[in-house]
């Protein structure tokens, strides 16, 4: 993704399209709509891609048109993302939840099963790893960089990214503005999918101008006792919400590889039971999804003993 300007332009699908099968096909996919598990794109997300792309170019059609000299002054175009992949995990070349939906694709080939599962452990570890309070500092901190107030949408975050490139870019400020320009572009790859999945912008601290700052302190301690509720609402970590969707995915990868590729994973040994038996200990907060992450994980106890035994150590 970092080698071409494609990178932060088009879904991971569609890139492995380019790499694996070469420009036919991609143009081929690039025009169609497809829905497997790998790739997905369509007509919307073409839609999406191009409305982007003019808006980051802005009026310079027209001021081409009207002065064939006319420069355009280059700001690196930021990443695209796509409400349509929201629930979607993409592991070496498939997206997980088309991949495991059997009814749809009953007998999808995996090029290769050993390097999917290996991706999907590596994925899940970052999932176990998360911390929830320290990704709503930085998206904070984000918001800041950013100059954005709460309710802020997408339509402000684009124009604050353009307003503060072009400000900071190295090319027009010299070397002593490239640390701020990362951190903009950082901070705009962070806040995308929030508001590009019709979200808001949400200052976890409120923004005084110098009048408010000489009110009382009392304000300020209401601020604390909110913030300190966020943070014991987002200590459960990975235990709920979206981070317990992608476990329960990943197990569900785990499971259909298991079934359909045995042999070739019954030489290897199954390198995670620690983090599957904290899946299966961990009291459930949200009982019906959590007992069916319980139940994959258990399916994924079972097989790797049954597969291979002698290489299951707990």
């Amino acid at each position: 993704k970092d080698q071409s300007i494609l990178g932060s332009l088009l879904p991971d699908g569609l890139l492995r399209a380019l790499v694996n099968y070469g420009f036919q096909r991609f143009a081929d996919v690039f025009v169609g709509n497809f829905d497997t598990p790998e790739v997905i794109w369509s007509s919307e997300m073409r839609s999406v891609l191009i409305i982007m792309i003019k808006q980051h170019i802005g009026d310079f059609p027209d001021l081409l048109k009207q002065n064939t000299t006319a420069k355009f002054e280059y700001i690196p175009i930021p990443g695209i993302s796509y409400r349509r992949l929201d629930e979607e995990i993409f592991c070496h070349n498939y997206y997980l939840k088309n991949l495991t939906d059997e009814k749809r694709f009953p007998d999808w080939p995996i090029t290769e099963p050993v390097e999917v599962f290996r991706a999907c452990l590596n994925e899940w570890k970052k999932q176990m790893s998360r911390d929830q309070v320290k990704e709503e500092d930085e998206r904070e901190n984000a918001r800041k960089v950013m100059r954005l107030k709460t309710g802020d949408s997408a339509t402000e975050l684009r124009r604050a990214y353009r307003n503060l490139a072009r400000r900071y870019h190295p090319d027009k400020v010299g070397p002593s503005g490239a640390e701020m320009f990362i951190k903009i572009q950082r901070s705009y790859e962070l806040l995308l999918p929030v508001v590009e999945r019709g979200g808001k912008i949400h200052a976890a601290t409120a923004d005084y101008d110098d009048e408010d700052n000489a009110k009382s302190s009392s304000s300020d301690n209401e601020d604390s006792m909110k913030q300190a509720d966020n943070a014991a609402a987002t200590a459960e970590g990975w235990s709920g919400g979206k981070t317990l969707q992608n476990i329960h995915l990943l197990l569900r990868t785990q499971l259909l590889i298991y079934k359909r590729y045995g042999q070739e994973m019954s030489v290897f040994k199954y390198p995670s039971y620690s983090m599957l038996l904290t899946c299966l200990e961990v009291p459930p907060s949200d009982s019906a999804r959590m007992s069916d992450a319980q139940v994959k994980g258990a399916g994924v106890l079972l097989d790797s003993w049954i597969l291979s035994p002698e290489r299951a150590e707990v």
